[in-house]
């Protein structure tokens, strides 16, 4: 493919109308158009002679898979049976496609739309539009372009305009009175637009199309490849694809598995087989920011299923292997950040995985082993084989035993040894980039550990080894886990997993004893998972009481404010996680007096469920139904809380004083005609949208639906008539409802009560619906899933949980049933799939 125009052509026929051009004098100063002309000779592409249209091209995504935008660009017509092409600001081209596809434009009559003579500040419309645009690859061209084609087309007066937008951008971008000027940033767009065709292309398996930009990539823009910055790992891209252009792989699709007869190959055989498929490896990024789960493609899942046996060849992979696989690494993709992952870390995730050792942390959510350069992967295999060499020999369990008592051992490797053998028997995965390792769990059973080792135990030998941990702490700088809390809570938290419950009279003891709050918490709650919940029951009085002494302390380099009430939001939420686990009589009446306004701790839990408060709360932390009693008060508040939301596109946005966002449109708002175009957030709006996420039953919510208050009445009523009737729901009742896998959610616990409901059952929350003492038990074993007729015809039709039923003085049976967003009676009549909750599906 032809990526490049020669800058000095010139065509004959010139097809903006030169006519159009301004009559006025000029307002660009003689070095505005010297700068403006150099541009068409260095760095742009020439329109001379060029029409101006906009046509299909086909991107590629760093998230996989490519799909279709439209580009604005300039159509050159070819000449003696050469194909027509359009080119782009830089010169990038691409065949025309069919005539009817190409829609011609008016450039001069786009330019005076783009730059008005009053111009005002871009608004967040605008702002959202360019991110999702730099996502797609289809940015705009540069106003500095711009300029330097109106210029050549003799519009000078719009080509002041463009010029000043984009000095205004240059000096947008300085920092301390420095900056660049505009034609750096000229180049860096479109120096940022090659590398990115490059590194998509390559990843998605388009090789010859990331040759193309990748070559025009070095040869316009050499000097900024070369800079420690966005676009350094382009010139090995470019080597890659030369290498696998000599090895015959380049552009060849992706091996969907093993090839015939690999099961019969000896080990040697197999390793050297995967390890030379690596660069194939082809994960994806599952979320921004987000990690690279290189364990989870199949050639390092087979590499892992192979075993310590392949650990020689991986070490030496991860210290010597210069290829790359086809996965990419990114913080955001609206950012310039892409890093092209290394088949060392393919190799070192499978290493770190079957040997349960990690030896690569990554240290922000950007960052990757690829990244760190030659240096860090020899040091890396360097300190992989000298562990093989000095415990390789042993069981994978008596390894771990041996760090775990080795005064000389790391406290890191102290740490990890624990872990390994609370969860001996478990699927786990390490991975080399931020929340990319993954665990399965353990086997059903005894921990085989428990009973294999004495003098000591291995819960002894944990506690030993954190007691050696917490002492060495005042010696060493930084680490992770970096204060006593967190070490505590890494240790004692392995306990818990372990279950040696032989433990639990010292961590019961060390409880009592603890000065600390962090401590006490740590050890009441293990013990309470072993077996001794008095520790953790003293516990949750004492912080109903609010006599436990957790002074707040400001959260420093935090995005949100910092919280002026009287405790350390941290910890704070480590006691709710706590108790929330424990469910206690003391520790559930702890939490619900949460809900108190005049409980000390209410105004901060009341700001964490709002997500005002210096630390956002994880969806695990609502695991406990006394969130819902927080939440209740908010609903009748209607002060407004100053974010404004609205929908422009396909996006809904919103802006508020601590910053702005946007998002798809959800489902909620699909229907124009249920949605208002603008609304500002009420603190019930707020509350209510939140609770219509956490309870099955409430009412779906958007502050943009026409809706809402009736919604937000429908969510009261809901709340007061089960106020303290909710349970977490299960695994199977959430996916089987629709909810979120990973979000709690909370049901009404409607129970059967063998016997007709009341009038008062219904008001109590016992029961969905009564028929005035006149009705009789159905012979109905409940719970039960259930589906609506009506909804057999949809795509997904929703399910609900039938717990009533009962048999009406006409014979018609009813059901009372739980929705994702409804609680309601359906007769026997209306519903078909009636299948009873079998014990297993109760897990």
């Amino acid at each position: 493919m032809c990526s490049r125009l020669p800058l000095s052509c010139t065509l004959a026929i010139l097809i903006v109308d030169p006519t159009l051009a301004d009559d006025k004098p000029s307002p660009l100063a003689d070095a505005d158009k010297k700068e403006l002309t150099e541009l068409l000779k260095d760095v742009l592409f020439d329109p001379t002679g060029a029409q101006r249209v906009r046509v299909p091209v086909t991107v590629y995504s760093p998230w996989g898979g490519s799909h279709t935008i439209a580009r604005t660009g300039w159509l050159v017509r070819g000449k003696e049976g050469a194909k027509d092409r359009v080119y782009f600001a830089d010169g990038h081209t691409v065949v025309a496609p069919a005539e009817k596809d190409i829609k011609k434009l008016d450039f001069i009559t786009e330019c005076r739309e783009r730059y008005p003579e009053n111009a005002g500040p871009k608004d967040d419309r605008e702002v959202f539009r360019q991110m999702r645009q730099a996502a797609a690859g289809g940015e705009d061209d540069p106003d500095l372009a711009i300029a330097a084609w109106l210029h050549k087309l003799g519009h000078d007066d719009m080509a002041g305009r463009a010029l000043a937008a984009a000095r205004a951008e240059a000096k947008a971008r300085e920092r301390d009175g420095k900056g660049p000027i505009p034609k750096d940033v000229l180049r860096g767009e479109l120096a940022w637009r090659a590398f990115g065709g490059l590194v998509h292309g390559y990843v998605n398996r388009a090789d010859d199309e990331a040759l193309a930009h990748g070559e025009r990539l070095l040869f316009l823009y050499k000097d900024l490849t070369e800079k420690d910055g966005d676009y350094k790992q382009a010139d090995h891209v470019v080597r890659e694809l030369k290498r696998r252009k000599g090895a015959g792989t380049f552009g060849r699709p992706a091996a969907k598995g093993t090839p015939v007869g690999f099961t019969t190959w000896d080990t040697p055989k197999k390793v050297a087989f995967l390890i030379g498929s690596l660069d194939e490896v082809d994960a994806r990024q599952w979320s921004q920011p987000g990690g690279v789960d290189l364990a989870s493609d199949w050639r390092v899942q087979a590499l892992i299923e192979v075993g310590e046996a392949a650990v020689p060849a991986l070490i030496d992979c991860v210290e010597a292997d210069e290829r790359l696989t086809r996965s990419v690494h990114f913080w955001r993709d609206f950012s310039r950040h892409r890093t092209v992952l290394s088949v060392r870390e393919a190799a070192l995730a499978a290493v770190m995985s079957i040997l349960r050792v990690r030896v690569f942390e990554p240290g922000s959510t950007g960052d990757n082993f690829t990244g760190r350069g030659e240096e860090t992967a020899k040091q890396t295999a360097a300190k992989l084989r000298k562990y093989w060499e000095t415990y390789g020999k042993l069981p994978f369990d008596e390894r771990m035993m041996k760090v775990l008592t080795d005064e000389k051992a790391t406290p890191e490797a102290w740490r990890e040894a624990a872990v390994n053998l609370a969860t001996l028997g478990s699927k786990r995965t390490i991975g080399t980039t931020i929340s990319s390792g993954r665990y399965y769990g353990r086997p059903d059973g005894p921990n085989p550990a428990v009973a294999k080792f004495s003098k000591p135990t291995t819960a002894e030998a944990i506690l030993a080894a954190m007691d050696r941990d917490l002492a060495g702490l005042p010696t060493r700088k930084g680490g992770y886990p970096y204060d006593a809390k967190q070490i505590e809570a890494y240790y004692v938290g392995s306990l818990s997993e372990l279950g040696d419950k032989r433990i639990a009279p010292v961590l019961a003891e060390r409880a009592g004893k603890a000065a600390a709050v962090p401590s006490r918490r740590a050890y009441a709650s293990a013990a309470a998972d072993l077996g001794e919940s008095k520790p953790l029951d003293t516990l949750a009085r004492d912080f109903e009481a609010a006599k436990l002494d957790i002074p707040n302390k400001k959260v420093e380099n935090s995005i949100l404010p910092s919280d002026p009430g009287p405790v350390d939001v941290s910890e704070l939420i480590g006691l709710i996680e706590a108790l929330s686990r424990a469910r206690t009589t003391a520790a559930d009446r702890a939490l619900y007096a949460l809900a108190d306004s005049k409980h000390p701790y209410h105004s901060t839990v009341v700001r964490l469920a709002r997500r005002e408060g210096p630390v956002i709360l994880m969806e695990s932390n609502y695991s406990h139904p006394f969130w819902l009693a927080l939440f209740r008060p908010a609903l009748d508040d209607t002060t407004a809380t100053g974010k404004v939301y609205r929908i422009t596109g396909d996006q809904v946005s919103y802006r508020s004083e601590r910053g702005v966002g946007s998002s798809s449109i959800p489902e909620e708002l699909a229907d124009p005609k249920s949605r208002r175009d603008q609304a500002e957030a009420r603190v019930c709006d707020e509350a209510a949208a939140r609770v219509s996420e956490l309870l099955a039953g409430a009412p779906r919510f958007h502050i943009l639906r026409n809706d809402r208050d009736e919604a937000l009445t429908t969510t009261k009523l809901l709340l007061d008539r089960f106020k303290g009737r909710f349970r977490l729901a299960d695994r199977r009742e959430r996916d089987e409802l629709g909810a979120s896998p990973f979000s709690p959610l909370f049901l009404p616990d409607i129970r059967a009560q063998g016997k007709p409901a009341t009038a008062d059952d219904v008001k109590a929350g016992r029961a969905v619906f009564h028929l005035d003492g006149k009705g009789k038990v159905a012979d109905q074993k409940l719970p039960a899933w259930v589906m609506l007729k009506s909804d057999l015809g949809s795509k997904h039709p929703p399910r609900g949980l039938v717990v009533q039923a009962e048999i009406g003085p006409g014979g018609a049976v009813r059901y009372g049933v739980i929705f994702r967003h409804a609680v309601c009676e359906v007769l026997a009549a209306d519903v078909e799939g009636l299948e009873a909750v079998s014990d297993e599906g109760k897990k």
